[in-house]
């Protein structure tokens, strides 16, 4: 029982790192070849980000398990320290299948329409 609770912390801590990894990459992304004209590759790491988001808070809801992490602060003042329960695992799926609707609808959505809306 203890080694399944474990690769459970395990996995939830890996899509978590995988979530907040695909936003960071997008938004880099998008900043630094903007001016090149590829909007709709930019999305395709929310896609994927928010595919992982919606995994994460699943599993953090049917599993009932809750994730806790601290990172090791660089001063006394600033406590960086994360914990996802069921409540924020219920906002985290919101966010999740809002962010995969949108970016599904603009790499959809040609580029002549953009305009128009």
């Amino acid at each position: 029982m203890n080694n399944i609770m474990i690769s459970t912390i395990d996995t939830n801590l890996l899509f978590f790192e995988l979530v907040v990894g695909c936003y960071v990459f997008g938004a880099l992304i998008s900043l630094l070849m903007r001016k090149y004209g590829y909007e709709k590759l930019f999305f395709i790491p929310t896609f994927i980000a928010s595919i992982f988001a919606i995994i994460l808070s699943l599993n953090m809801l049917i599993g009932g398990s809750s994730l806790h992490f601290e990172i090791t602060p660089q001063n006394s003042f600033s406590i960086n320290e994360f914990l996802i329960d069921g409540v924020s695992a219920f906002f985290v799926l919101l966010i999740g299948i809002v962010s995969l609707s949108v970016s599904n609808l603009k790499i959809r959505i040609p580029k002549d329409t953009d305009e128009i809306l």
